[in-house]
């Protein structure tokens, strides 16, 4: 089967306030095939209704290259 490159999933409600806000969980085995991992730290970039997420490359040492 070809790699999915493009996924459709619903924006949920959180309400954890007395106020509703928007939600978006990301799940699967296909977030781990693209190379994210339990425990990376990710830099989410945001444009008019545009996320981009990109993993945050950490030196041997657990810092980051920052």
């Amino acid at each position: 089967m070809a790699k999915q490159d493009e996924r459709q999933i619903r924006i949920c409600s959180n309400q954890k306030t007395n106020r509703r806000v928007p939600e978006l969980r990301l799940t699967g085995v296909w977030f781990e095939e693209l190379g994210f991992n339990i425990g990376d730290r990710v830099n989410i970039t945001a444009r008019e209704r545009l996320l981009v997420i990109q993993p945050i490359k950490t030196e041997p040492n657990g810092n980051t290259g920052n």
